[in-house]
Formats: structure tokens, C-alpha cells, sequence
């Protein structure tokens, strides 16, 4: 599983998960 496909329950225009975790 690749990190960008990791938050496949958070919206794309989310990607700032990153900062989030």
C-alpha cells in the first residue's frame, strides 16, 4: 500500500494527512 493511497477513507482534497500523522 503505497502512502498516498494509505487515507483511502479521507477525501483527496485531504491529503494533508501527512501533517495529521
Amino acid at each position: 500500500m503505497t502512502p498516498t493511497e494509505a487515507p483511502a477513507t479521507e477525501p483527496p482534497s485531504r491529503h494533508r494527512w501527512k501533517r495529521k500523522v
